[in-house]
């Protein structure tokens, strides 16, 4: 069946079901694209790409040394497997739909999300990209994510089940739990795969426990580069590294950010000089933007043994994310 996409903003009464009506609209409303891009700072979420599945990916200790959190994430179980890892594509994705959760929307398409991480994208572009996001969010579904309890409700902790106690070790869930509709259009009979966010992750539950969770306009993201999945990554990974630096209750200490820092987090391939360039030139591009609207004051290219190593920059200190202007 042929999915095309729609605009978020419609009322759902434009739409009836095509999946014999086993789950029913029977409300009229309205949802938006969030204004803000939400993103999970915890450990366990960064170290979410670099785990080898079915293997315990990220430690937490306290200061005796004992273990008191402990996470995995897994697909076999599932019964299927996919040659790859979790990946950085996976991580801008969840956050993203984190972002719609966070701002009162369970339904989205992926042309939703490309929507709020890219603003508009050209057709000859968006068909490709649409395909992309589609198959992360389908290989998403079935992967399961597992977290140590014991340091939540200690060891004294029970509960009572049928007459009998037990105790709290392990929670074990999808890493996203979306149901998906096919739906139809009421005007022009197109069938539309749309996505309903039944539950909010729980390794986001763990960020918001933890306050761990920045956050900024989506504005900031129309840097105006190329729209490539790639540029995207790079946007966000240096908006992460921002906010850190503008929010002072972090204690986040700011010097600057090494290239080769970007190329080995974000797994660039820079095998020639050309490539580096082309990286450096999008990142130029993006700093002149936010230059512009007022999120940093000042940048600068760093350069040691005559070779680009770093950039340092410096933001405004009187404003907040919130504060920052947008331009059309």
């Amino acid at each position: 069946m042929q999915s095309t996409n729609v605009d978020l903003n419609v009322d759902a009464e434009e739409f009836c079901y095509n999946d014999e009506d086993l789950i029913v609209i029977n409300e009229s409303f309205k949802t938006k694209l969030p204004l803000e891009h939400q993103h999970n700072l915890t450990k366990l979420f960064n170290k979410l790409t670099i785990a080898p599945v079915g293997e315990v990916f990220a430690t937490t200790f306290n200061r005796e040394k004992t273990l008191i959190t402990y996470a995995k994430l897994d697909y076999t179980r599932s019964g299927i497997t996919f040659d790859r890892n979790f990946d950085d594509v996976d991580e801008l994705i969840l956050n993203s739909i984190y972002s719609f959760y966070r701002a009162g929307n369970i339904l989205f398409t992926s042309r939703n999300i490309l929507q709020h991480i890219f603003g508009n994208v050209a057709d000859h572009f968006q068909s490709e990209l649409v395909e992309v996001v589609e198959q992360h969010l389908d290989e998403l579904k079935y992967m399961r994510f597992s977290m140590d309890l014991k340091d939540r409700y200690g060891n004294d902790a029970s509960i009572k089940l049928h007459g009998e106690k037990y105790r709290p070790i392990t929670l074990e869930e999808n890493l996203l739990d979306v149901s998906i509709l096919n739906m139809k259009s009421v005007k022009n009979s197109k069938i539309v795969k749309v996505y309903r966010i039944n539950k909010l992750s729980p390794i986001f539950q763990y960020s918001e426990k933890l306050k761990q969770v920045t956050s900024w306009q989506t504005s900031l993201m129309r840097v105006p580069v190329r729209k490539t999945l790639q540029n995207a990554l790079l946007c966000n990974y240096l908006l992460v590294k921002i906010s850190l630096t503008k929010n002072s209750s972090n204690h986040y200490k700011n010097n600057g950010i090494l290239f080769q820092t970007i190329f080995d987090n974000l797994k660039l391939n820079v095998n020639t000089r050309d490539k580096k360039k082309n990286i450096r030139d999008s990142i130029r591009q993006m700093f002149d933007y936010w230059l512009e609207v007022g999120l940093i004051q000042a940048y600068k290219f760093e350069k040691q043994e005559q070779k680009f190593y770093k950039i340092s920059f410096s933001i405004a200190p009187t404003q907040t994310f919130e504060e920052v202007k947008y331009i059309e």
